[in-house]
């Protein structure tokens, strides 16, 4: 969950979210890397909640991260999380 304006929103950035992020960007996941631009937070938020089952839009969420900054970590961190748990998943997978 998400706190944006004392409300809680789902976000998930799984397997779904990947697609759509991939879909909306036109680039891979993988090659986010290090030198994620601010663009790409915007695109993770509205991909993690989006696919989650969020009604949001863009300019909503970059109206949330203009009034908190902070956000900006968590959705970061939000989804490094959800990926490391999906590599975890992955590997028991291969097992």
């Amino acid at each position: 969950m998400i706190k944006i304006k004392n409300r809680d929103y789902k976000f998930k950035f799984g397997f779904r979210a990947i697609l759509l992020f991939e879909k909306e960007t036109g680039q891979p996941i993988a090659e986010l890397g290090e030198n994620i631009k601010m663009a790409d937070v915007v695109d993770i938020a509205y991909c993690g909640m989006k696919s989650a089952g969020e009604k949001i839009t863009k300019d909503f969420i970059i109206d949330a991260i203009d009034d908190d900054m902070s956000l900006l970590n968590v959705f970061t961190d939000a989804m490094s999380h959800d990926m490391a748990a999906m590599n975890v998943m992955k590997g028991e997978a291969k097992k």
